[in-house]
């Protein structure tokens, strides 16, 4: 079993996080990754981790600012209240 990373960067400062296998929980509280900003909802998002086929799935939880992702080449991409 090998250690997947989440990598979160707020104002210039990059966050590390092992995501374990199955549901990963992102948020200002109670979290599995907290994240002690104001832009980031006490439960802001999920994001389901398979190990066996090295995949992931994110969910918004009704955040207030939405859940973004920066792909490899920088392009942002914005999830808000995703449901799968």
């Amino acid at each position: 079993m090998s250690n997947t990373l989440l990598s979160v960067k707020i104002k210039n400062k990059e966050i590390l996080f092992i995501l374990k296998e199955g549901h990963n929980s992102i948020g200002r509280y109670n979290s599995d990754c907290m994240i002690t900003q104001p832009a980031i909802s006490r439960n802001h998002a999920i994001i389901i981790y398979e190990e066996k086929n090295n995949t992931f799935k994110i969910k918004d939880c009704n955040s207030t600012n939405g859940t973004m992702l920066v792909d490899e080449s920088g392009v942002n991409i914005i999830f808000s209240h995703i449901i799968f």
